[in-house]
């Protein structure tokens, strides 16, 4: 709802108004809980605590929801909200995780560049640890895509 496509189709990021600014020598600082469902970080729920790990998570979540064109609380058949992570995880225990993106949220991918979404896959579940020590830095999340996508200049178009 907060990102939109220029013409050049590059993102561009609104609303800040839940954002918060780690003071200066800090690495986490105590907040009331704010953000929308389905992006919070479990730890951040449930103490209060702010870190430079909190965004990692959430942009986690925002990478799955572009993987599998979801919001990040699927719907269930009772009628009932299911988190993205938990959504992902079943698709994944019945081995249906990777057919599905190929499916639905990467859809016209050539075979050459497989090797790309898959390491896109791979840095989304990192930064939804749930163990905040297992996730990446932000900075890191941010190089780890530039190499992505300068890979995905380097890789052979393959057939069409």
């Amino acid at each position: 709802m907060n990102v939109f496509l220029d013409e050049n189709w590059t993102a561009k990021l609104s609303d800040f108004s839940l954002a918060l600014t780690l003071p200066e020598g800090k690495s986490q600082m105590e907040d009331q809980v704010m953000g929308w469902p389905g992006y919070l970080d479990p730890s951040y729920l449930h103490t209060n605590i702010v870190t430079e790990y909190v965004d990692v998570y959430s942009f986690g979540i925002f990478m799955m929801v572009l993987l599998i064109a979801r919001h990040s609380m699927a719907p269930r058949s009772d009628m009932r909200f299911i988190d993205i992570r938990t959504y992902v995880r079943g698709l994944q225990e019945k081995g249906e995780f990777i057919e599905t993106i190929f499916k639905v949220g990467v859809r016209d991918i050539v075979e050459a560049k497989r090797c790309q979404v898959d390491k896109f896959v791979d840095l989304t579940f990192r930064c939804c640890e749930k163990s905040v020590e297992k996730r990446p830095k932000m900075i890191d999340v941010a190089k780890e895509l530039k190499r992505i996508e300068r890979s995905l200049d380097d890789t052979p178009a393959g057939p069409r």
